[in-house]
């Protein structure tokens, strides 16, 4: 329709109502006791609805943002979780490595003192506290606190 009235005095003429009709409205929002009675309340109830409604609209946009972000943070949570548990397993699969060669070293050289060792190793997981430990008299572990020397098998 607008294509119809392309003649310069139209649109002068219609330019002018539109500021004519802003200038209404903006006077009626910014003081509507200036308005006639019988139509306050009418404007009023159509006023607070329109606040309701872009308001509900904000809640809305705030809401739909608020579960995009913590989407995104939930998933960069997840990454960097993951990534470290792939650093961690990598540690623990370079430190445990490093053990059995440094154990494999030690059986090499002296098999006799790494057995010796690894026998205190475990009576030191076994026994924790205070914890009295019996051992018959020809017991493995009491031969190396017999005599200074360790025996040979």
């Amino acid at each position: 329709m607008e294509r119809f009235y392309r003649h310069p005095e139209v649109l002068r003429e219609r330019r002018k109502a539109e500021i004519v009709l802003e200038n209404l409205f903006h006077t009626y929002t910014q003081y509507p006791a200036i308005l006639p009675k019988e139509v306050q309340a009418s404007v009023y109830a159509r006023m607070q609805a329109e606040r309701h409604r872009i308001a509900k609209r904000y809640r809305a946009e705030g809401e739909q943002r608020s579960r995009e972000i913590r989407a995104e943070t939930d998933k960069e949570k997840e990454i960097i979780l993951a990534k470290a548990y792939q650093q961690q397993m990598k540690l623990i699969g370079e430190g445990d490595g490093r053990a059995t060669e440094i154990y494999a070293s030690a059986y090499e050289l002296d098999r006799e003192f790494y057995s010796f060792f690894r026998r205190l190793q475990a009576y030191e997981r076994v026994v924790e506290g205070k914890t009295t430990l019996l051992l018959e008299g020809d017991a493995e572990l009491l031969k190396y606190f017999r005599s200074p020397a360790v025996s040979s098998r």
